[in-house]
């Protein structure tokens, strides 16, 4: 099978190295953005991703602002998750387009599910 790899933009350094072990633990590669004014050039090193995961709240640009250009960059086909500690933001992330929403802090008994009914194409919505 070829290499799984998600992308991941999150300005929490914390977060960032949580997500980096969880996905390193299902053999799963993670490129990981820390400064969301880097998403295009980032993309731009490595093949589409097969998932993205988005934090909402970052200086400089939101999440929100980025959905758009993430959109441009990879089309409908990879799902864009809200992957944030707002769990009130559900609904406009579902208004606003995303493709699913997982609360931080994210659960390691819960990730390796929630990923797998993501790469399948099924959405998540799970603020807890």
């Amino acid at each position: 099978m070829d290499e799984i790899v998600v992308f991941v933009v999150d300005d929490d350094e914390n977060s960032l190295i949580v997500i980096n072990e969880m996905l390193s633990s299902l053999n799963i590669t993670c490129v990981a953005v820390q400064d969301a004014t880097q998403v295009e050039e980032a993309l731009g090193t490595i093949k589409t991703p097969h998932a993205i995961f988005l934090d909402l709240e970052m200086p400089k640009i939101n999440g929100y602002e980025i959905l758009e250009s993430l959109r441009e960059y990879t089309g409908r086909s990879v799902p864009i998750i809200a992957c944030t500690v707002h769990t009130n933001e559900m609904n406009m992330v579902r208004k606003m387009g995303f493709d699913g929403f997982i609360a931080k802090p994210l659960s390691s008994e819960r990730f390796p599910e929630q990923l797998e009914r993501i790469l399948s194409g099924i959405s998540v919505w799970e603020a807890y």
